[in-house]
């Protein structure tokens, strides 16, 4: 292939990489922000990071993508209210126990610094991609300095290599997106309960126009824990992996249906998002209605249904209607 251009940008960046819409398993170069998860869209949620980014044009239809991120920003959590996670009330409580619970370590720091690459291209009807990503998972880890009577525990994030493929096509009126992956940590055996384990990621989605004025979208993310069977013994419970259902594949789907009536003033929506082996669900209909061009009224609900230690389930009793009203001048 033949080098034709190369350019540099520096600053606060949203890098979004993979080709899925939202359930995305290669776009791991900003953290998210959970305080509104539910009206806020991903790239909403992304926080801005400090990057490098030197870009080489291929070709016609190719690109060369190389990222340095100075430092790592951990996903951020609401600590109180309403949308406060099992997880975190997890660890309140364990804050409340132990006298010597280390905090959140200090990741903004060069030696937690990230590095990535992405070349992307066209080939016949294929929008293709590659991607390395050197970092950190996101999620935390707890490391306890006795199984039996803890008196103190450290906080700390695994490092990884993720390697990805991407993919998105059209079919016979299908605009389908694949994004698939392995996330590999420092533990190649799954037997350290304070590394993560390897893990298999993937995703799959299409979007398709129906008659009567209707889209219709779909999409799944999932991932495999590798190396599970290791997480067994007397202290199970401690793996930062574990599971108390025994499950180590999750697959999320979202479904989303829509349509747009009277030149676009009328838009009805309802969006659905449920885990597989969970059982959890979230359930999202609404319509906006545009009185004028820059004048606009949506409502929407939302229903959360499952058990107490599910993703959704948790939020069983947080079901509730919303109105806004948008003016664009």
């Amino acid at each position: 292939m033949r080098l034709t251009s190369a350019f540099f940008t520096a600053g606060l960046v949203k890098k979004v990489w993979g080709k899925a819409d939202e359930m995305k398993v290669l776009d791991l170069l900003n953290p998210l922000d959970y305080t509104d998860f539910i009206n806020r869209k991903r790239i909403e949620r992304k926080t801005a990071q400090s990057m490098v980014n030197f870009n080489y044009v291929l070709g016609d239809n190719g690109l060369l993508e190389l990222v340095y991120v100075l430092v790592f920003t951990p996903d951020v959590h609401p600590a109180d209210g309403a949308w406060v996670t099992n997880d975190v009330r997890t660890f309140t409580t364990l804050a409340a126990t132990l006298p010597n619970l280390a905090s959140e370590p200090d990741t903004d720091r060069i030696d937690f610094s990230q590095s990535a690459a992405r070349l992307t291209g066209t080939l016949g009807i294929l929008d293709l991609g590659l991607m390395y990503y050197y970092g950190f998972f996101r999620e935390p880890v707890i490391e306890l300095d006795s199984p039996l009577m803890p008196s103190s525990a450290a906080i700390s994030y695994s490092r990884m290599h993720a390697l990805g493929v991407e993919a998105a096509f059209v079919l016979k009126g299908f605009n389908i997106r694949l994004e698939g992956g392995v996330y590999l940590s420092e533990d190649s055996s799954g037997s350290d309960p304070y590394i993560h384990n390897h893990r298999a990621v993937y995703s799959a989605g299409f979007d398709r126009s129906l008659p009567a004025g209707l889209d219709f979208y779909l999409e799944m993310q999932g991932s495999v824990i590798l190396g599970s069977d290791e997480i067994s013994g007397l202290f199970a419970s401690l793996d930062t992996d574990y599971d108390a259902d025994g499950d180590y594949t999750s697959n999320i789907f979202l479904t989303r249906l829509e349509g747009s009536y009277r030149n676009d003033k009328i838009r009805p929506q309802a969006v659905l998002v449920w885990n597989l082996e969970k059982r959890d669900w979230i359930l999202r209909p609404g319509i906006e209605l545009v009185l004028k061009d820059n004048i606009s009224l949506e409502f929407t609900a939302s229903v959360f249904e499952g058990d107490g230690d599910t993703n959704f389930g948790q939020f069983d009793r947080n079901d509730f209607l919303q109105a806004s009203f948008t003016y664009n001048f």
